[in-house]
């Protein structure tokens, strides 16, 4: 990548998440070590926006780019780029780089694997039992083998999820827009046909896929008609994926046992909200999977380093398909 010599060249950092401090320290450190030629910045200290080469960010404010005119590359602090692929100052042509991993899919694994014991143990009706100090025992547990999880995504966090989930022994399938190779013991579907077989075959459904035109809504009623009866769902990708209204009524009349969820269309979730008066959906304030300071600025450094010399990093964004 071409660079005027002689010209300082700096990376402009911006995390609106409260891990920002700690991933500016180690950013700092990383790029000291890896890559002292890069100046790193804090913003609003812009300095001369003609020496910021690179940003590093997450949520940055309205018009951020607008004077950055000499970016060579932008690098996303999360796996989700649909909102700064919206940023109508984000020239068409930067490449765009967004996380892979970076300590995230750890987390996630433990986090749905939490969501699929609550619904294949029947905790649900457990819970429900305990409020009217019913002593029932017939929520008995079947094999985890015999119970099946779908999950929307075979990215590296849905591949790192399934994996998690073989190894307490259930047989999870992954579905895809595409045909994907996946490692051994994780079923992959792909296509439009094949995600009405899933839901109709998945007493678990979770979500993890991007957030595109595509996928946007895409967990409606006509899903949740053809899951199992006291099918669960889990959405820890973003809140524009779920038909809110339609997860309210498939609970409501006893189609779905209950949904845990991470993410929603309007963050903080508003205290009128519905889900919040629904005891058998459980709210977690997204931190299925938050970034991980350290191991996300190793990534961004990685990046700029292979930028630097010419190579293609991984997590390059395909504008066109929106991940």
């Amino acid at each position: 990548m071409n660079k005027d010599i002689g010209m300082t060249q700096a990376l402009l950092f911006h995390c609106a998440g409260p891990e920002g401090p700690a991933m500016f320290k180690s950013l700092c450190k990383q790029l000291e070590h890896k890559a002292p030629d890069i100046e790193p910045r804090l913003w609003p200290e812009v300095g001369n926006p003609d020496e910021v080469r690179y940003a590093a960010v997450w949520l940055p404010p309205d018009g951020f780019f607008e004077p950055l005119t000499k970016l060579a590359a932008v690098l996303a602090l999360s796996a989700g780029v649909e909102r700064l692929l919206d940023d109508p100052h984000l020239p068409a042509h930067l490449p765009v780089i967004r996380l892979e991993d970076a300590g995230m899919g750890e987390l996630m694994a433990e986090y749905v694997l939490y969501g699929v014991l609550h619904a294949h143990r029947q905790f649900p009706q457990l819970v429900a039992n305990a409020a009217t100090a019913h002593w029932g025992r017939d929520c008995p547990g079947n094999a985890a083998k015999a119970f099946h999880i779908g999950i929307l995504g075979a990215g590296v966090l849905g591949q790192q999820v399934a994996m998690r989930l073989v190894k307490n022994g259930y047989t999870p399938t992954c579905w895809s827009r595409t045909n994907r190779s996946l490692p051994e013991g994780i079923g992959h579907c792909h296509g439009d046909e094949a995600l009405l077989d899933l839901a109709r075959n998945s007493q678990v459904l979770v979500c993890l896929l991007p957030l595109t035109t595509a996928t946007r809504n895409i967990l409606d009623k006509e899903l949740f008609n053809v899951m199992p009866a006291g099918g669960f769902v889990i959405n820890a990708a973003r809140g524009e994926h779920l038909v809110d209204r339609d997860l309210i009524a498939a609970i409501s009349r006893g189609a779905l046992a209950g949904a845990l969820l991470d993410v929603f269309r309007e963050e903080p979730l508003p205290a009128e909200h519905p889900f919040w008066a629904e005891s058998r959906i459980i709210v977690t304030p997204h931190i299925a999977a938050p970034s991980q300071p350290t191991a996300t600025a190793a990534q961004v450094v990685d990046s700029i380093v292979k930028l630097e010399h010419g190579q293609q990093p991984g997590g390059l964004v395909n504008r066109e398909l929106g991940y």
